[in-house]
């Protein structure tokens, strides 16, 4: 077993043995035949409420990246705690209706504030409205958004656990157990610490100061930016296929960027931000000398390309080309295996890294590069977009044999998956990276 793999099942057992055993703090003080409804409605409170709580520990990525350094593996296991998080606050919210109505006579749906503890019981339902607002909102807005607009509503989720908590603690009673109370105030300080860690971290306090040293023309509505770190104490080690967050002083906003090139001996990494949004547009008029704040590196992207045995395809759209460019290089310092990259584009005007591509190309001869133009004019290019028949034209009907690396927009990127799932590509043979404006 791996390194990384060790690390994931060590944080899954750490998450995974929370949830279950907190139930278990309420199991002294019910009488199981009177109060099971009760029971199991606090256990989905206790447990949906913890897992809640790691859904914000890991957003905290540069802390998370210290203990996992795939990315994308917890970008999953985010979304699936985030889908039993919400069936377990949904079924305490069904289980303790149900015991109220039945055992009090009470209805819980009703706002009342005649009562102290209804304030508590309010709480507790705004927590659970919210929550069916952002279901609603994922299922139908998430494709409609962009990234920016779409974070900004995600982080409304903020105040589900902050209710959650107001809810719990206010209505805790001298029939529950001193030690399940305890549990709601230590979630409390641990949630008070991770906002305390957020807001330093969104201030820049808590990243690195890279200096831009250069900022230049690569292709159309393509630059590189060169940054330097101010002190050697902000220079971090990098891997070909990673990329950082940058974000600039004054904003609270920050986006990724795939590394393009990188010098161990000063730290001077580059990035080549396209500009497909507001973020990325506004980026690219940075001026040399300005300070920005950096965090990472993460992710571990074209990892597999230097473990597989199998010939390595690449399949680059647009700016999707940057994350293949410093494992290009390390590659031809001594490649000795089959690698096609397949470079697609709009224009030829539109082509970034012709000139790194061709240095590559000359140091490694087994590196085939095949350029693909929706607009061309060139002979020398395919015409359209990357497709499963341009890739069988030069690879041959049997692509399975493949291992295959996409990068690029999010429609090309679907539209390949299903092509290769459909040419019986097996799904482990099919690594993705995402990138937003």
């Amino acid at each position: 077993m791996n390194v990384n793999r060790r690390k994931k099942l060590l944080l899954l057992a750490i998450i995974g043995s929370m949830g279950p055993l907190v139930p278990a703090l309420d199991f002294t003080k019910f009488n199981l035949s009177v109060d099971l409804l009760a029971l199991a409605a606090r256990s989905m409170a206790l447990s949906g409420s913890v897992l809640l709580m790691w859904e914000y520990i890991l957003t905290a990525r540069a802390l998370v990246v210290k203990i996992v350094p795939d990315t994308a593996w917890v970008q999953r296991i985010h979304r699936r705690i985030g889908h039993l998080a919400v069936y377990l606050i949904g079924g305490h919210f069904i289980f303790i209706t149900i015991f109220y109505a039945q055992s009090r006579g009470i209805n819980l749906l009703n706002f009342l504030f005649n009562r102290p503890e209804q304030f508590y019981k309010n709480m507790g339902i705004l927590s659970l409205l919210l929550i069916v607002v952002l279901v609603i909102t994922s299922i139908t807005l998430r494709s409609k958004l962009s990234f920016r607009s779409w974070h900004k509503l995600h982080l409304t989720s903020y105040l589900v656990l902050p209710l959650a908590l107001i809810h719990n603690l206010g209505l805790a009673r001298e029939d529950v157990p001193i030690s399940a109370n305890w549990y709601w105030y230590l979630m409390t300080f641990i949630y008070v610490c991770f906002l305390v860690y957020m807001y330093l971290f969104s201030r820049g306090k808590l990243k690195q100061r890279y200096e831009i040293q250069l900022v230049d023309k690569e292709a159309v509505k393509v630059v590189n930016i060169h940054l330097l770190p101010e002190s050697s104490r902000d220079r971090f080690a990098v891997h070909p296929g990673q990329y950082i967050y940058v974000q600039r002083q004054g904003s609270l906003e920050s986006h990724p960027f795939s590394i393009s090139k990188f010098d161990h001996s000063t730290g001077l990494i580059s990035i080549a931000p396209k500009a497909l949004g507001p973020f990325s547009g506004a980026i690219q008029h940075m001026q040399a000398g300005e300070v920005v704040y950096v965090d990472g590196p993460y992710g571990n992207f074209t990892e597999e390309i230097y473990t597989s045995r199998r010939p390595v395809v690449l399949l680059a759209g647009g700016i999707g080309i940057v994350p293949f460019l410093p494992t290009l290089y390390r590659l031809a310092e001594g490649m000795n295996r089959e690698i096609i990259l397949f470079y697609g584009n709009n224009t030829e005007a539109e082509i970034a890294f012709n000139d790194e591509l061709a240095e590559i190309r000359s140091k490694a001869p087994s590196l085939k590069v095949v350029y693909v133009i929706r607009d061309n004019q060139n002979s020398m290019y395919e015409t359209g977009f990357i497709t499963l028949e341009i890739l069988q034209k030069y690879l041959g009907n049997d692509v399975a044999k493949y291992e295959f690396f996409v990068c690029g927009p999010p429609v090309m990127m679907s539209n390949l998956q299903k092509a290769l799932a459909a040419a019986q590509v097996p799904q482990n043979q099919i690594h993705t990276e995402a990138f937003s404006a």
